[in-house]
């Protein structure tokens, strides 16, 4: 079911991915042909602004040549002069004004009483991006200024001439508006075949100016894809919009059905990997537990017969004569190996009893040096024969309660680590102190050390240096894991200390004194 799961939630994800590509293709392809739509809008503004400086471009400058070249272009709805002291010449504010130019003053009053740049004299720097959009170059004798009266934007197109001053042309929104609509290629040319999907031509304030397609979206509908004009029209924006759902229904649809299917093979699979994958793990957990149990029974067995051999070895060891070398060798062999043996066994049954939860602490009244001095006792032959010598610094005399199998075990295979892997080390020292209720105990060798890669995996069960460092050496990789746990089942820890040389072992263990609070 797990798989299962997770294969539905990447179908779903992937197929959701999918849509969005498309998407995502859909708008690009609808964001170029919004492009085409603005090209022709902007190659229209060219084509206007070529016309509009042959009309400013008057031969005499005069009322009745002004108001004659006003009443004889389309676009002209009131042309304007202004002399290089940004002062209005034309129209004359007199008795000889027109009403359409009584309703030009009205329409621009804001505009010559704002001091904007565009009007200022010519003996002053202009600045390119002034107020309202006015395109203003130094680099250029023309260019646009919009701004917003009424219904909408207005524009007013501009020329400087040789003697500074500046002829505008007031255009007519209409005029243009018509222009613009009829410079755009028919509704069935966007999109013959997409009756649902429409481009919207908006304006500065949000207002439809012109639309393509039967839909007509409501106000706060999110276009999908939109684009700006250029300027002067920069405010206006050319919006693609898609009301329908076919096209998510369409792409939902197929992604449910393609995914259904492949989850309905991949569950037949499953299920028949599942029931045999389940026949065979039940197979393989009964063996398994025979096995721990044959290997709990031999240990349990082999304990009481290994104890026997090592009592009498050591008697026997008490009792021989100090001249009978050769004997006392093969004894002090023996000892070893059996003592070696056991913590083997120890260390079977500790794994065994941790991983079905059955360790426990007893605590008993006992002396930490005196606990770690019968440890080292032990490995002292072995590590002589190897030229290693133990060097203690005893500092924990305090009589404690403390669980002396449990220290005596996580020594045994820290000092077995030593023995094996650090034998070129010609010291191994142990400190011992105690810290109020805490015991603190480190060893401390001068062999290879442990590399940094495996410096984290080292605790993990089975886990074995892939390197020279254990080469030749026999282990069962249970050592190090079992340690921990049975400090940190005595309230404390075993970690790996820095070390420049070798290799350093801190164990803690909670020790508090009898009858105070643990």
């Amino acid at each position: 079911m797990v798989p299962l799961g997770l294969t539905t939630w990447l179908g779903v994800k992937v197929g959701r991915d999918e849509q969005e590509m498309v998407r995502h293709r859909l708008d690009d392809l609808w964001r170029s042909r919004l492009h085409v739509v603005a090209d022709s809008i902007d190659a229209l503004m060219k084509t206007h602004e070529q016309t509009l400086l042959e009309l400013t471009t008057l031969s005499r400058i005069d009322a009745d040549t002004i108001r004659t070249a006003t009443r004889g272009h389309r676009l002209a709805r009131q042309i304007f002069v202004i002399n290089p002291k940004g002062q209005l010449v034309h129209p004359p504010k007199d008795d000889t004004t027109s009403q359409l130019e009584q309703a030009f003053f009205t329409r621009t009053q804001r505009l010559f009483s704002s001091k904007d740049p565009f009007f200022r004299p010519l003996d002053r720097p202009s600045q390119s991006g002034g107020q309202n959009g006015a395109s203003r170059n130094p680099a250029q004798s023309y260019g646009w200024h919009v701004w917003y009266w009424e219904e909408g934007i207005n524009l007013i197109f501009f020329r400087r001439d040789d003697q500074g001053r500046i002829i505008g042309v007031e255009l007519s929104r209409i005029v243009l508006l018509a222009d613009i609509v009829g410079a755009l290629p028919a509704t069935r040319a966007i999109s013959p075949d997409l009756p649902e999907r429409s481009i919207q031509l908006v304006d500065a304030s949000g207002r439809r100016v012109y639309g393509y397609g039967p839909v007509n979206p409501q106000r706060e509908t999110v276009p999908r894809v939109s684009i700006p004009l250029n300027p002067p029209l920069g405010s206006w924006t050319l919006q693609y919009f898609e009301t329908g759902d076919s096209l998510d229904e369409t792409l939902a649809s197929s992604t449910r059905f393609n995914l259904l299917i492949s989850l309905l093979a991949l569950g037949l699979v499953l299920t028949g990997l599942a029931v045999y994958i389940f026949l065979e793990s039940s197979r393989e957990t009964r063996r398994a537990k025979k096995r721990v149990t044959f290997v709990n029974q031999v240990s349990h067995e082999l304990k009481t017969p290994l104890t026997n051999i090592r009592m009498y070895a050591e008697l026997l060891e008490d009792q021989i004569d100090d001249e009978e070398e050769k004997a006392r060798g093969y004894l002090e062999v023996i000892v070893s190996e059996s003592q070696r043996l056991s913590r083997l066994i120890a260390n079977v049954l500790s794994f065994s009893r941790q991983q079905k939860g059955r360790q426990s602490v007893v605590l008993t009244t006992a002396v930490v040096d005196d606990v770690t001095r019968g440890v080292l006792a032990q490995f002292r032959p072995s590590f002589k024969a190897k030229g290693i010598e133990i060097v203690f610094h005893p500092n924990a005399a305090q009589s404690c309660l403390l669980d002396k199998d449990i220290l005596g075990q996580i020594l045994s295979n820290l000092l077995s680590n030593v023995e094996k892997y650090a034998a070129y080390s010609k010291h191994v020292t142990i400190h011992s102190s105690q810290a109020g209720h805490n015991t603190i105990i480190t060893v401390k060798d001068e062999g290879p050390g442990i590399p940094r890669a495996a410096r984290k995996k080292i605790f993990e069960p089975f886990f074995r240096i892939k390197q020279g460092l254990n080469e030749g050496v026999s282990g069962t990789g249970i050592g190090l894991a079992i340690s921990r746990d049975l400090a940190r089942l005595h309230s404390g820890d075993l970690t790996l200390e820095s070390s420049d040389v070798g290799t350093c072992f801190k164990i803690v263990l909670h020790t508090p004194k009898k009858g105070s609070a643990s």
